[in-house]
């Protein structure tokens, strides 16, 4: 290679530092071209579309304008709806139609949502589910309105059978303001009464279809016993019994606006329990019979000390030991109060004849002579569940 030639093939000059220095270059220039417009409706090719657009903006802005109002109107009404309180509402006769439906259906539940139970246990789910028996062939009508400090007011007469007995009911509802325009219809008074049971006997009683704790029967004294509001109906009220009493049932009617009055109920002695009773008075009679003493008074046996209930008395200071037969055992009753305590009472009484010898003589020997006398008696005391043993105590 020549000289020349070599120098001609150097196109990039090098640097100081051996390496090749390219020459500036001026960036290049980025052209954009805009598309031809688009051909309109109704307008010639090459016509000018500002027009055009503009309407279609000035369009779509009043239709965004349009759902934004109805939007606003929808909102503003249902804020306006809800804190003014208005809508459809129930009668006043259609609000004493829902309590008696709840009634017929056995549903306290919702009977808890149309009245006020004041803390019935009847309003709950199983209240009513249970010995109860709702009005039968309703039939309601409007009374007379008037206007009270509550507000305005309508008497609702309701006439129900229950048992076979027809009853009327007069329910006063009361309109209440409800928000800013709206009302409606609440019951004043509740149909039905207060329920006062009580027991001294039995600790649980069954209302219907729940347990509830009855009232002491001296409640007349004791102002703050509970009772227990109930609606109209027909109630089954029971006690399981034990070993002392049977179960026992009562049925209450609440009707007709009345109060009912105090429901008590009282205890029946078991027939078994009975006969038990008598075994436990002629084994103590027994054990007295078989003292040899004119006025037993202790049966060493049972280490408890009793009365004996017959006796017999003399005069002479020297006498054998005297023996006792029972002739007849005494016939008897059980009485049982309020209060479930149970008295023994003789319906027939008893006879035990006691035989002995006396003598008046100081010394040895003694002349003897027979005697023999007869006794009536009777038996009285209490009975007792005693750490689930029956128990008589005299």
């Amino acid at each position: 290679m020549t000289p020349e030639t070599s120098h001609s093939a150097v196109l990039v000059p090098y640097g100081p530092a051996g390496y090749p220095v390219l020459p500036d270059v001026d960036p290049p220039v980025l052209v954009i071209q805009r598309p031809a417009p688009a051909t309109g409706i109704g307008r010639a090719p090459g016509a000018s579309a500002a027009p055009w657009s503009r309407w279609r903006r000035r369009r779509a802005g009043r239709w965004s304008r349009l759902v934004a109002a109805a939007v606003v109107t929808v909102l503003v009404g249902a804020v306006f709806v809800r804190c003014s309180g208005l809508g459809p509402t129930d009668s006043p006769e259609e609000v004493v139609r829902k309590l008696f439906a709840a009634l017929t259906a056995r549903d306290g539940a919702r009977l808890s949502g149309l009245a006020r139970c004041d803390g019935s246990p009847l309003c709950t789910p199983t209240g009513l589910m249970h010995g109860y028996q709702p009005p039968e062939q309703v039939q309601i009508r409007s009374g007379r309105d008037s206007s009270t400090i509550y507000g305005k007011t309508r008497d609702v007469v309701v006439d129900y059978t229950i048992s076979g007995t027809t009853y009327k009911e007069t329910i006063t509802v009361v309109r209440y303001r409800q928000g800013l325009l709206g009302h409606v219809w609440l019951i004043k008074d509740e149909p039905g009464g207060d329920l006062d049971l009580r027991s001294s006997a039995y600790e649980h009683l069954r209302l219907a279809g729940v347990e509830v704790t009855p009232n002491p029967v001296t409640t007349d004294d004791q102002p703050g016993a509970r009772q227990i509001w109930a609606p109209p109906g027909a109630y089954t009220v029971t006690a399981a019994g034990d070993l002392l009493f049977e179960a026992a049932t009562v049925t209450v009617t609440v009707a007709g606006g009345i109060e009912p009055a105090a429901v008590t109920v009282k205890p029946t002695v078991r027939t078994d329990a009975l006969q038990q009773i008598q075994q436990l008075i002629r084994a103590r009679i027994d054990g007295c019979a078989a003292l040899h003493d004119l006025a037993p008074d202790t049966d060493s046996s049972l280490g408890t000390p009793f009365d004996c209930p017959f006796r017999h008395s003399v005069r002479t200071p020297i006498l054998t030991a005297p023996t006792w037969t029972i002739d007849r055992y005494p016939a008897i009753s059980l009485n049982v109060d309020d209060t479930g305590i149970v008295t023994v009472r003789t319906a027939t009484p008893g006879a035990a004849t006691v035989r002995y010898r006396w003598s008046l003589d100081l010394v040895e020997p003694r002349r003897w002579t027979d005697a023999e006398a007869t006794e009536q008696f009777t038996v009285g005391g209490h009975v007792v569940l005693d750490h689930g043993t029956i128990a008589w105590i005299r």
